[in-house]
């Protein structure tokens, strides 16, 4: 016969909040049962014929304290547990088979539905809420994102995300929202129906949305295309790049993308508000390299590696970064940190003819009694960039309107003035010589 240990509190210990027990004492199963069917007879449970068990749900300390709702919910979850010699019940059995493990079959089911692109824990669709309708907008997003499908066949709100995208204000958005129809709409406008219509006031914001609205029209500059893959974000990573962080802040304010890099003009710096000459040096020969590498950003390098090639290509490749830590290896790592929102970066020491070990020697701080060490800088650069590179620099030297590059310098942009009143000319016309970072083949042309 199988014994059970009971504990039972002393009944002065029931008024009070410490409890002492009783010494411990054995009964048996069948015992047991009876002191408990005979409990329940003596006290039931005090319930009107009409309550609910969220009517009586205060009555249970040990719930948690949540509102009556919520716990009524919970308890009409609670089944009615069946007496031990019957029948199990056949939907407790189903729901419980339900709730359990998948077997063999069901997990081969579901491998051959993930492979068809359904559901799949972790996934980009949530297995509460409408899997096709899901699935079948991100589809959409991503063929959009992806340019499988042509901007002609946009709906309007993939048109209307674009735009937010694009940088514009809400009030342009509602705008856009009553004025587009479809696509069509946008690529039949003019410019200055663009401009009336969204009432878009910042010009570099139309300037963008002109040249993406060009590229989707279709246009020869391919340069023009590759660029539009380089956002806002990977413009701001550019800066970090090429130690030019200071304008962030104004970069991304005006949302300037990678179209707007590729031409980017002096009008363009002008609203910027950058007038450095130096610095407006260095982001030529950044937009330079982006044109190499297609605006391709994974050519930069950003840190030393083994059996690095110390070739012109490669160096022209270098970031900031990777220029301060070659100051580091040559013995002039007290003088790296200065290269931080300097702009030094491998395009503009390879680039650039008027950049010097001089110009170097400045920007790092160091003073001009020190000769040794400037000589020792000038040694090293010259290692660094190669006999030709160095040649076509001292050729540009020895120009006579050679003008040497400072840091202090500012740039003073040309006013033109179109004085022919019966020309129709167009703002959004831009003028090749107008780039900072002239296409090769064109003339260069900088504020002087």
């Amino acid at each position: 016969m199988t014994y059970i240990q009971v504990k039972e509190p002393t009944l002065e210990s029931l008024t009070k909040k410490t409890r002492q027990y009783l010494p411990p004492r054995f009964m048996s199963v069948s015992q047991a049962a009876q002191q408990l069917v005979e409990i329940t007879k003596t006290k039931p449970v005090h319930a009107t014929p009409n309550s609910s068990p969220a009517a009586n749900v205060n009555q249970f300390s040990s719930l948690p304290r949540q509102s009556s709702a919520q716990r009524s919910h919970l308890l009409d979850q609670i089944s009615p547990i069946p007496p031990v010699n019957s029948a199990p019940n056949k939907s407790l059995v189903d729901a419980d088979r339900s709730n359990s493990a998948p077997d063999l079959a069901d997990r081969e089911a579901n491998a051959s539905l993930d492979s068809t692109g359904g559901f799949v824990r972790g996934g980009f669709i949530r297995g509460t809420v409408t899997p096709c309708t899901l699935y079948s907008q991100y589809k959409q997003r991503t063929d959009v994102k992806n340019e499988k499908i042509p901007f002609q066949d946009w709906p309007v709100d993939t048109i209307l995300a674009w735009l937010a995208e694009m940088g514009l204000s809400d009030q342009s958005l509602v705008n856009a929202k009553k004025w587009v129809k479809s696509s069509v709409t946008l690529l039949n406008s003019t410019n200055g129906e663009i401009e009336k219509n969204l009432e878009i006031k910042n010009p570099l914001l139309r300037k963008k949305l002109h040249l993406a609205l060009l590229s989707k029209k279709g246009c020869t500059d391919e340069l023009l295309i590759h660029a539009g893959k380089m956002d806002v974000h990977g413009v701001l990573q550019w800066l970090d790049d090429i130690g030019l962080v200071q304008y962030k802040q104004i970069f991304s304010k005006n949302s300037i993308d990678g179209r707007m890099l590729h031409r980017l003009t002096t009008h363009d710096l002008n609203a910027l508000h950058i007038n450095n000459e130096y610095h407006i040096y260095s982001l030529r020969s950044g937009i330079r390299l982006l044109r190499k590498c297609n605006f391709n950003q994974s050519c930069f390098v950003r840190r030393e590696f083994l059996d690095e090639p110390m070739t012109p290509e490669h160096i022209a490749c270098w970031t900031v970064h990777r220029v301060m830590q070659w100051l580091e290896g040559v013995d002039l790592s007290e003088y790296a940190s200065h290269l931080r929102a300097s702009g030094v970066h491998g395009a503009f020491l390879i680039y650039e003819p008027k950049f010097n070990a001089e110009l170097l020697a400045t920007v790092l701080a160091i003073p001009l009694d020190r000769t040794l060490l400037r000589r020792h800088l000038n040694a090293k650069f010259k290692q660094l960039l190669g006999p030709e590179i160095m040649h076509e620099k001292r050729i540009v030297e020895s120009r006579p309107d050679y003008a040497p590059l400072s840091t202090t310098s500012k740039a003073k942009f040309a006013i033109k003035m179109n004085l022919n009143i019966f020309k129709k000319t167009h703002k959004y016309e831009i003028e090749s010589e107008d780039f900072i970072a002239p296409i090769e083949g064109q003339p260069l042309s900088l504020p002087q």
